[in-house]
């Protein structure tokens, strides 16, 4: 259990403690630093000013004792200034938040100035409008220059209120995507259970008051507890009176998809979660946009083609392609094309293990685990760097061109694993199979399989041409990290 404010278990489970810094610290810290950016600008600005014939000090005027002072008033009003306009507490992560952002910075680093100029007025000292008016501008720069999403935010811890499923999920999620910056401190929950070992258990419901006091959280995550609506109501609303960031894991999430539309009824907001049916022009612009950019991409391309064939056959030969049979759209079969990246016969070591799994050898996810574990055993050199770059992926260009895949959507599954899918899985044949898709972009490897189906499900309901877009995007910036690649 909790035992200490600031306080929670080691990751070995619910008996060890170990002190970590609570985040009013972390905010002293980050005021601290916007202090002194705001000194160093505002006495660079001044000692520059200085070398310029005639000039006005940066914001100040008068002798070496007023300035100093001044300079001081002006560190202190920054960051009241900044958690006056609410800019600690805006997320540049989020849709429009580095705008958000960015106009909060501006109108502290005006409030700020101001402030500053005013409250040296009434001590009889100097300050320079022009000057402060100049400042106004430029401290809002050095602001969002330290804490914009590019420049990485400080990490936020998070406590979980639920176990099971949902936790490990949340878990999983934060380490698969580190520029969210989410600490997993551990779970509230009414007792430790055996598939939350993830994170360590910190107590009951009733322990978390003592935690928000201790200000060692800086969000709570609400999953599916096992306490009652009224319980966990209460959590809610004490998170506002300490002023923690509240998420809500909503039933049925795997419906959602990407935007679920919110409506109302009198003060009830209900979400809807239908999928989109898209009409036969949708269909055919997709198609349209599949061949046009299929047709670019090979192109630009080529040069890069032609380059990894001659590798390819100078390092392990013939066959330079790597045909297998696929399940795409409705359920037909074709041959989908990628570079060669495992030795000659690495397949035949698939069928006995696809004969175990046919005989009740476990489950498809594990066998679809146990097979990729032993072809990557037989991956070349040059197919390790192929894999990691997805430049192996480029020859099913050509099976966009055919008509067998599209440049979004699912994996294209082999036979026996098709064969497997039941009910709502059965969704994804209702759509082309993609060279990217939901699950390269959120792990690529590191997606297991009931998470693929179900991502590839949330795919099958809700795409667009739009969506597609986004999807592209995301692909170029998970190659280009390496995110998830084997």
């Amino acid at each position: 259990m909790l035992l200490a404010p600031r306080r929670v278990a080691r990751r070995g489970g619910p008996q060890g403690q170990s002190t970590l810094p609570g985040a009013r610290r972390a905010r002293h810290r980050l005021e601290a630093i916007d202090s002194l950016i705001a000194l160093a600008l505002a006495l660079s600005g001044h000692l520059v000013s200085g070398l310029v014939p005639g000039g006005a000090p940066f914001g100040l005027a008068g002798d070496a004792a007023h300035t100093a002072a001044i300079l001081t008033v002006l560190a202190i009003s920054a960051p009241l200034a900044l958690a006056v306009t609410g800019a600690y507490r805006a997320d540049p992560r989020g849709r429009g938040g580095a705008l958000v952002l960015s106009g909060r910075l501006l109108v502290a680093g005006a409030l700020s100035c101001w402030v500053t100029f005013w409250s040296c007025q009434a001590a009889g000292w100097r300050p320079h409008l022009e000057g402060l008016a100049v400042a106004s501008v430029v401290l809002p720069l050095g602001w969002l220059a330290r804490r914009g999403p590019w420049a990485g935010t400080a990490r936020e811890r998070v406590a979980v209120v639920g176990s099971g499923r949902v936790l490990n999920r949340l878990v999983d999620l934060a380490r698969r995507h580190p520029e969210r910056r989410f600490e997993m401190l551990g779970y509230f929950d009414d007792g430790p259970v055996l598939d939350g070992g993830a994170v360590p258990w910190l107590g009951t419901l009733g322990s978390l008051p003592t935690a928000l006091k201790g200000g060692g959280i800086d969000r709570v995550i609400i999953a599916f507890s096992r306490r009652s609506d009224q319980e966990t109501l209460e959590v809610l609303r004490l998170c506002d009176d300490h002023r923690v960031s509240v998420d809500v894991v909503p039933r049925l999430f795997e419906l959602m998809g990407w935007e679920p539309r919110v409506h109302h009824l009198g003060g009830l907001t209900l979400l809807n979660v239908s999928g989109t049916a898209p009409a036969p022009r949708h269909h055919l612009a997709k198609r349209l946009f599949d061949c046009v950019a299929a047709l670019l991409i090979a192109c630009v391309l080529s040069p890069v083609v032609v380059l990894l064939v001659v590798v390819i056959l100078v390092t392990g030969g013939t066959p330079i392609l790597y045909r297998q049979e696929r399940v795409g759209l409705r359920g037909r079969r074709f041959r989908m094309i990628k570079f060669r990246t495992m030795v000659p016969g690495a397949d035949d070591a698939d069928a006995p293990l696809i004969h175990r799994h046919s005989n009740g050898g476990g489950t498809i996810g594990e066998a679809v685990a146990l097979i990729k574990a032993v072809k990557d055993e037989r991956v070349t050199r040059v197919g390790r760097i192929l894999r990691a770059t997805s430049l192996d992926e480029l020859p099913q260009l050509a099976n966009v061109l055919m008509g067998h895949m599209s440049l979004v959507g699912p994996r294209p599954l082999r036979p026996f694993e098709a064969d497997t899918l039941e009910g709502w899985q059965r969704r994804r044949l209702e759509v082309r199979p993609g060279i990217t898709g939901l699950w390269q972009v959120t792990g690529r490897s590191e997606v297991l399989w009931d998470e693929r189906m179900e991502l590839d499900y949330t795919y099958a309901r809700h795409w667009s041409i739009g969506r597609d877009l986004s999807i592209l995007l995301r692909t170029v910036a998970a190659v280009l990290t390496r995110r998830g690649a084997r």
